[in-house]
Parts: structure tokens; C-alpha cells; sequence
């Protein structure tokens, strides 16, 4: 995943599969269609060694998005890899 988060940093972005979707088959690589950047990361952090949790890596999760609520509250929004719960 680190390799990823990298590519996604050096490149300054995504595109969105709506714009250059997938197509599963080997071909060239078209950087005007993936350069209509969507989204970007500004950092990613691995868990360090010695949580509960364990050290073998097996599903990511990333934010995508934070705030404050009406109390003054802050928040993330965090996707995870693995569904809604």
C-alpha cells in the first residue's frame, strides 16, 4: 500500500474511473486522461509495531474528509475497505 500512497503523492493525484476506467488489458498509458486529477493525499501513516491489533497488515481504511460539529466536536469521515461497518 505504501508503494501506492507514494505514487499517488509524486503524481499530485487521481483520476476518477468515470474519466480513465479500468480496462484490464495490457496497452499504453494515456498521462492526458489520468492527469485530470480528482482526488489527492497529503499524507498516509502505517500502524506501528506493538498495537493490540497485531503488525500483519490486512485492510486499509483512508479519510476522506474532517470537520467540526455544531457542539465544536472534531471529526473524520473514514472509509473502510471492508463495508459500512
Amino acid at each position: 500500500m505504501d508503494t501506492s500512497f507514494q505514487y499517488i503523492q509524486q503524481n499530485h493525484g487521481l483520476t476518477t474511473e468515470a474519466k480513465y476506467p479500468y480496462k484490464g488489458v495490457d496497452g499504453t498509458y494515456n498521462t492526458n486522461k489520468e492527469a485530470n486529477h480528482a482526488a489527492k493525499i497529503s499524507g498516509y501513516e502505517d500502524v506501528p509495531a506493538n498495537r493490540p491489533c497485531g503488525t500483519e497488515l490486512d485492510h486499509g481504511v483512508i479519510v476522506v474528509g474532517y470537520g467540526t460539529d455544531e457542539g465544536g466536536t472534531k471529526y473524520w469521515l473514514v472509509k473502510n475497505s471492508w463495508g459500512t461497518g
